[in-house]
């Protein structure tokens, strides 16, 4: 139901059909480890090539793959480090983005989330975060830190959690495009409302069209970013690496603010 990949996975299969190559998903419990479910399917023989996605911050699948020299691409940055391929969002922009813009509208007191996990870009959009406070004079306090797993239930928990805090935070900034649903709900039926009583910014998904008031957001196409995540794959591959000359690809993928009504109110001065 991640509408984020089913995007991203349509243009992998566009770029994989030009050669008879087709997309295989092997979706890892969350109960299970990543790297011993990664490693399993490599002994099996499952794939030619790999395309692996929520990093860690210390991730040993790609050191895995590295040593077994199978092509792969990481969708995310780590500080595991083998020279590999990567796309990862601008989460440094997202962040720099939003806390100006809360900061230009009167907010001083301003809460964030991050993944529940050991997740890197966790600590790229927090680290970002409190570095771009610091320049204004402000300070990230860990009570407004909150982790969430990323879909409606953990949005729905940031809600309570935040509203039962004895000095609210008057904005928020969602890391997770899925968040943004259950958090609106959390709110609500507190009778809080998001851009009149607390201003809120996060990315934007499909769904997020549908919440009132508008979702300030940030936005990008996932379809173009499978593209280039499914090319940079073919670029490591001895047998496709001449129609793919780019050689190992790292980028960071840019994301555009779409203004909305959920930050819509200023804060008097």
């Amino acid at each position: 139901g991640d509408t984020f990949f089913m995007s991203v996975f349509d243009g992998v299969q566009a770029v994989f059909a030009r050669h008879k190559l087709d997309l295989v998903a092997l979706l890892c419990s969350s109960e299970e480890d990543p790297y011993d479910y990664l490693r399993r399917m490599v002994v099996r023989g499952f794939a030619d090539g790999v395309i692996i996605s929520a990093t860690r911050r210390h991730d040993p699948r790609i050191e895995f793959l590295a040593k077994r020299k199978i092509p792969f691409v990481a969708l995310g940055r780590s500080l595991t480090d083998v020279g590999q391929a990567w796309f990862d969002l601008d989460f440094e922009g997202m962040a720099q983005a939003s806390i100006d813009r809360l900061v230009a509208r009167g907010h001083r007191r301003i809460a964030v989330t991050r993944p529940h996990d050991d997740t890197n870009l966790g600590y790229i959009f927090v680290d970002r975060c409190r570095e771009v406070m610091a320049h204004h004079g402000l300070a990230l306090g860990d009570d407004l830190i909150f982790r969430s797993t990323p879909n409606e239930a953990g949005g729905y928990q940031i809600a309570r959690k935040l509203l039962a805090l004895k000095d609210r935070p008057t904005a928020i900034v969602l890391v997770n495009e899925t968040i943004a649903i259950g958090f609106y709900r959390g709110l609500l039926e507190a009778g809080v409302r998001p851009g009149r009583d607390i201003a809120v910014i996060g990315p934007r998904s499909p769904h997020s069209h549908f919440l009132s008031p508008r979702l300030t957001c940030f936005q990008l196409s996932l379809r173009d970013l499978g593209e280039a995540l499914a090319e940079a794959l073919l670029a490591t591959m001895p047998e496709y690496a001449k129609l793919y000359p780019q050689g190992i690809t790292r980028k960071v993928w840019p994301m555009e603010l779409v203004e909305g009504e959920s930050d819509a109110f200023t804060l008097p001065v």
